[in-house]
């Protein structure tokens, strides 16, 4: 085999992600293929001895049954080249600390690391983590490639010759130029066939395109460092559909950054959804898709929206970076936006999940009170254009905790947030830095109470079995 491509579930946390497919590996395996290679996928989020370790378990030791399994399929398939995918700290560890243990067995199987986290700290990496031969820097089809075949002509497979990679050559550590943005137009079919054990898996994560055109300050998007892109709607229709006649009972969550930089282009992909067939979750910004549009969502497939509010503070979006241009009209039409969604989605009945960040750094109280007191009037507005009988209508506020990943303008900025109170939790190139104080005045235990209040807004309609909530219990929650 020439290539293994590995996912690994953090080493900090118990990720739900195993029942997801591994949208990154699939694309790029399936590129290698193309290519002529002979490339492999092992995916370990949903391997049953995973999923049985206790929860009590270190990381150590999780890191100890990761390299044992990932060590059964490099003796069994012989790769020449062992690469790991990484979102975030706590997978990027698992994947340096299995290495660590598997190069004791295998010291001259060359070992990459890429994805969002390696991209952005590549030679803190190659300086910590000597079990790492090489970053790939960006996206990966182009220098994977490179490497691969530079293998098979019997070079070193690491060269300043080799575009989006960060290596180490004579003791010093090398940066390569960035490739050219891969071209989605001539993205080859994906062979679902390379995941083992296809019909656990029971949602599909696919994407549409690649990269975003806002650049908020706590998302890594922009660390590929590549603009929007979109594939052809035949290559969404072919792949969608060979999805489907292998695992018909899957959804499918489209997981773009955006998925769509205009409304035309939205009709056009419900009608290339619509021909699929496919039951459908996709996430956007309140002030992005149209409320118009939302009928045309549900007649394709689309049983849920996932909206990234964050927030509904004037000065916590401007922090994020969210408000373009960054003046109150903006913000009052983030809102407006926001609001109106919440009403077209009511009477579609589709599902709105409305995303959060609870304690944003340099938040106050105020600054959550104001989002929690415009969430309920969202969810009114919701519930009050819901037709009777509405099946699978649903209001579910998710909230977060936040981190800043290392690789965010957020991070680089926190020194301007620690004058302001902020403090975080863990430390080291692989903690996680959640936030534990967003200022002066609000730290994880204020933060928990809204959580809760947050959790009592959920809603669904009452033939589904879930509870309303009065209103009461959640002005109390947030009150005491």
């Amino acid at each position: 085999m020439d290539a293994l491509i590995v996912r690994l579930p953090s080493l900090t946390r118990l990720d739900h992600w195993g029942s997801y497919t591994p949208d990154t590996l699939v694309t790029l395996a399936s590129y290698l293929e193309w290519r002529g290679f002979d490339v492999g996928i092992l995916d370990l989020y949903g391997h049953p001895e995973v999923q049985a370790a206790s929860p009590d378990l270190t990381p150590e030791g999780k890191a100890e049954i990761l390299a044992r399994l990932v060590s059964d399929a490099v003796r069994e398939e012989a790769p020449r080249l062992l690469g790991f995918t990484s979102l975030s700290s706590g997978d990027a560890w698992a994947s340096v600390s299995a290495a660590a243990l598997l190069k004791q067995t295998y010291p001259e199987l060359p070992i990459v690391l890429g994805g969002y986290f390696p991209t952005c700290n590549s030679r803190e990496i190659l300086g910590a983590c000597p079990a790492i031969d090489a970053v790939v820097v960006g996206e990966g089809e182009i220098p994977t490639a490179e490497i691969l075949q530079r293998l098979g002509d019997g070079l070193p497979p690491f060269s300043e010759s080799v575009p989006s990679l960060c290596f180490r050559q004579g003791g010093h550590v090398v940066s390569t130029p960035r490739s050219d943005p891969f071209d989605l137009n001539s993205t080859p079919p994906l062979d679902f066939g390379l995941l083992k054990n296809l019909q656990s898996y029971t949602t599909l994560v696919y994407h549409t395109s690649r990269n975003c055109l806002w650049r908020c300050s706590y998302c890594t998007e922009s660390s590929m460092g590549t603009r929007y892109r979109a594939k052809p709607f035949e290559i969404v229709r072919q792949d969608l559909l060979r999805y489907k006649t292998l695992n018909a009972s899957s959804r499918v969550w489209l997981s773009d950054p955006i998925l769509s930089t205009t409304d035309r282009r939205t009709e056009q992909m419900c009608e290339t959804l619509s021909e699929v067939g496919i039951s459908y979750l996709f996430g956007a910004r309140v002030d992005a898709l149209s409320p118009a549009l939302v009928p045309t969502l549900k007649s394709s497939g689309c049983y849920g929206i996932f909206f990234g509010l964050e927030s509904a503070s004037f000065d916590t979006l401007l922090r994020m970076n969210k408000l373009r241009p960054a003046d109150f009209d903006c913000y009052q039409r983030y809102l407006y936006g926001a609001e109106e969604l919440a009403k077209a989605c009511g009477r579609s009945s589709v599902q709105m999940l409305v995303g959060l960040m609870l304690g944003y750094p340099g938040d106050t109280p105020e600054d959550l009170m104001l989002t929690f007191e415009f969430v309920r009037r969202m969810r009114a507005a919701y519930i009050e254009s819901v037709p009777e009988g509405g099946s699978g209508a649903a209001f579910l506020p998710e909230w977060f905790y936040v981190d800043l990943p290392r690789e965010s303008a957020a991070w680089r900025a926190q020194g301007f947030f620690a004058r302001k109170g902020m403090e975080l939790t863990g430390e080291g190139l692989f903690g996680e830095h959640r936030v534990k104080k967003a200022s002066s005045t609000l730290d994880q235990k204020k933060v928990a109470v809204f959580a809760k209040a947050f959790g009592l807004l959920n809603w669904a309609a009452a033939h589904t079995g879930a509870q309303t909530r009065p209103e009461e219990e959640t002005v109390s929650a947030v009150s005491q």
